[in-house]
């Protein structure tokens, strides 16, 4: 297996320059001007010169645009492999390169190289300074790095294990000065050295990935009930004392349970539910939300209105600790057949999720505003945290 190198950097600063010189091979283009490379571009020696592959990555600007871009693409990249659970496709170590002659490194750089981080957690990250002609630079290039990580606020998320300084090809400064490359065969040593450590940290990376991704299929359930039971709230009945609402949390339930992968059971999202009630929850929240809002000053929504958002908000805070407690299952804190642990998690998070749901809504609280609109707005706010 050979591990996977992302290249990446801005506009110019050299990467794809740096990646023909590490494989020998002429293998990615090299432009000027405009970015030449648009998509993510997977590049290995022929010859077997380097044990490692290449991905040349779009170049960046300190624009939003271009790092979105950039973010889709490593994104579904990362994605995919971990969905095709192909360890031969992770990301096992990334290469920021900053250009030398720059003399500056911004904030904007760190960020970059900490959203990646942030997907796959822990990953050896080698800063390169491109085009650094002087050697006598490359401690101020250490120093400047160091600077900004000292009162960067995710610096103990970031792993940089390396900052080396390379000229990737040949330059003419005049007719009598040419200088050569250097620092190639450190950064390739260095690499090389890193792999063991990165397969074991992209393979733990990975499954993190994976959980993330299957949280954020859960949530995408969660509101889809949520949104239903809004709906179902209208019905001219006392939500805190029916059962209307059963069916539809109980298919939220299993369904949180499948996106785990820890089964499909019907009667244990079942047995699920029938915890929340016990434990007294669902009414003791209800009457809760009702309270609350009652206390909005000025406020005076119609009764349907007021059962429709009861109903959505304990529904949605009984999908999250219900996220909370498969999660915990899935990573192998507990087993899924420990109730106890979902009662405690009912008794500690249940409130907890109600206030910080009416915290958030009561200010969007109108006459005007549907129920709909609220809810699109605090699953929005949800999905963004």
């Amino acid at each position: 297996m050979k591990a996977n190198v992302i290249v990446m950097g801005n506009s110019g600063v050299g990467k794809s320059t740096l990646i023909n010189a590490v494989l020998c091979e002429d293998v990615a283009p090299v432009g000027t001007g405009e970015a030449v490379t648009k998509e993510l571009k997977v590049y290995e020696s022929s010859q077997g010169v380097v044990p490692f592959r290449l991905i040349d990555s779009m170049g960046l600007e300190y624009s939003v645009a271009s790092r979105l871009k950039l973010s889709r693409q490593v994104r579904k990249l990362s994605g995919n492999s971990v969905r095709s659970e192909d360890a031969d496709s992770y990301i096992h170590m990334v290469w920021y390169c900053i250009d030398s002659n720059a003399k500056r490194v911004f904030k904007e750089n760190i960020d970059i190289i900490h959203h990646v981080a942030k997907m796959w957690k822990n990953v050896p990250i080698i800063v390169v300074f491109t085009k650094a002609y002087s050697e006598y630079e490359d401690k101020e290039n250490i120093r400047m790095i160091n600077r900004i990580l000292e009162s960067y606020k995710y610096k103990d998320e970031l792993n940089i294990r390396r900052v080396l300084s390379v000229v990737a090809q040949p330059t003419v400064i005049n007719e009598d000065t040419v200088i050569p490359c250097r620092g190639l065969e450190e950064l390739v040593f260095t690499t090389n050295e890193l792999t063991p450590v990165a397969y074991q940290l992209a393979e733990a990376g990975a499954e993190e990935y994976k959980v993330r991704l299957e949280r954020k299929q859960a949530q995408a359930i969660v509101a889809a009930v949520t949104t239903e039971a809004t709906v179902v709230g209208m019905i001219p009945i006392p939500i805190p004392d029916s059962t209307i609402l059963c069916p539809s949390q109980i298919v939220m339930l299993r369904m949180i349970t499948k996106s785990y992968g820890l089964g499909n059971d019907k009667n244990f999202a079942k047995d699920m539910l029938e915890r929340f009630l016990e434990v007294g929850a669902v009414t003791t929240a209800a009457h809760g939300v009702l309270n609350a809002l009652k206390a909005v000053p000025g406020l005076n929504l119609a009764a349907a209105t007021m059962n429709a958002i009861v109903a959505g908000t304990i529904t949605f805070a009984m999908g999250q600790v219900y996220i909370r407690f498969v999660e915990g299952a899935r990573v192998g804190k507990y087993r899924l057949d420990d109730y106890s642990v979902l009662d405690k998690l009912i008794k500690s998070d249940y409130a907890k999720v109600i206030a910080n749901v009416v915290e958030r809504y009561s200010g969007k609280l109108s006459g005007k505003n549907s129920v709909k609109e609220i809810f699109d707005d605090v699953l929005k706010d949800d999905s963004e945290k």
